[in-house]
């Protein structure tokens, strides 16, 4: 698998359906906006001076998170949809997150569930460990500082690894919308199987344009500080990763899950065919 080919085929994608593209990730980033607005509104100070959330602004965050995620979902049934060089509008994303929510909650329940088993096993390890270092071999608090940031940074690799076999969930769905949830979980993760360290490679490619990314609003941050600029481009430039790499990045992985499944089948049919008989 040819990462190059593979980047190739997912900027042909977005270029002959730039419309589409663009329309959709502006309009879920206005989404978005909309509900950090009237988050906003339901932030409260408190007398020394710090703020917070009121409980109507908390059962709001609550809400635009579960609606982000269904929104992304959506997000990919479109850019699956233009890679495979099907016409669809801006809108269609809501469509398919509307058509299918409960079906998409599902799985990220699932998801969320088998990321809580491990987040909870390594949360009790990272303590304990934390514990013996202290107690046992009573090492200095700085040392044991030092441990634990590594340890949970290594819980959190662990999460990223455990949740990457279920990358391509949402790409089968919009492939087989009818397939069921449990059946769908378990594709992508055998599809995954086999193809880890390739589907890392392909995602660490994308490391340099976040990088740029970096550097480019931490200068605009400055101008900003400084007033050479207003702050809303800074606030606005936030939302650039979203509508540029963002498409870039799923229709790069529909590219490698194309690719990876057709190799697959080809395996599959293989080793069904009967052996030929002896004379």
């Amino acid at each position: 698998m040819d990462i190059s080919t593979l980047k190739k085929e997912a900027r042909f994608a977005i270029k002959e359906h730039f419309g589409t593209v663009i329309g959709t990730m502006v309009l879920f980033v206005l989404i978005s906006i909309m509900f950090n607005l009237l988050i906003g509104q339901n932030v409260v100070q408190n007398e020394n001076g710090s703020y917070m959330l009121t409980v109507g602004g908390f059962i709001l965050s609550i809400v635009m998170t579960v609606c982000e995620l269904v929104l992304a979902a959506g997000v990919t049934n479109t850019i699956v949809k233009v890679s495979s060089n099907e016409k669809c509008g801006p809108t269609e994303f809501i469509n398919h997150s509307v058509k299918h929510i409960f079906k998409i909650l599902a799985i990220y329940f699932r998801i969320f569930i088998k990321a809580l088993v491990v987040c909870v096993a390594l949360f009790i390890l990272l303590l304990l460990t934390t514990a013996l270092l202290m107690y046992v071999f009573n090492l200095t608090e700085p040392v044991v500082k030092i441990v634990s940031t590594i340890l949970s940074m290594l819980i959190l690799l662990a999460l990223i690894l455990v949740i990457l076999p279920y990358s391509f969930s949402f790409i089968i769905l919009s492939e087989s919308p009818k397939e069921k949830t449990k059946d769908i979980i378990k594709a992508s993760k055998a599809l995954f199987k086999g193809n880890a360290i390739d589907y890392l490679i392909v995602l660490l490619s994308f490391i340099g344009w976040f990088i740029l990314y970096l550097v480019a609003i931490t200068v605009i941050y400055y101008f900003v500080a400084i007033g050479t600029l207003p702050g809303i481009i800074y606030n606005l430039f936030q939302y650039v990763p979203t509508v540029f790499i963002t498409p870039y990045i799923i229709a790069t992985q529909y590219a490698f899950f194309e690719d990876a499944y057709a190799v697959k089948r080809t395996e599959s049919k293989k080793d069904s065919k009967p052996e030929e008989v002896k004379e």
